[in-house]
């Protein structure tokens, strides 16, 4: 399956420079399975600009799709289907079975 990732959260503002200049910036905050990682992986991606966000909700699973900055320009929402809630950890308990 895709690079699918869980948003947690997001933290915008702005920051001036020693230079004086204003900066504005958007991160991202996520969640996924890795290879070698027990458990999820936590990471941050810089956003290309506030419009991104907008209709996102925390909890969400999605891909991300990313400009040539590696910032990210597109949230494309997934709905949470069995495999998606599994790699997560987040299958319901009635659908776990057992192995022999």
């Amino acid at each position: 399956m895709a690079n699918i990732k869980k948003i947690v959260g997001y933290r915008i503002g702005d920051f001036r420079t020693e230079d004086g200049n204003d900066i504005h910036f958007i991160n991202l905050f996520c969640i996924s399975p890795a290879d070698g990682v027990v458990g999820l992986q936590s990471e941050k991606f810089k956003v290309d600009s506030d419009e991104v966000l907008e209709g996102i909700e925390f909890g969400q699973f999605a891909e991300l799709y990313f400009n040539d900055k590696q910032k990210v320009v597109l949230i494309q929402p997934l709905p949470p289907s069995d495999e998606i809630l599994s790699m997560f950890y987040e299958l319901p308990v009635e659908k776990i079975t057992e192995e022999d």
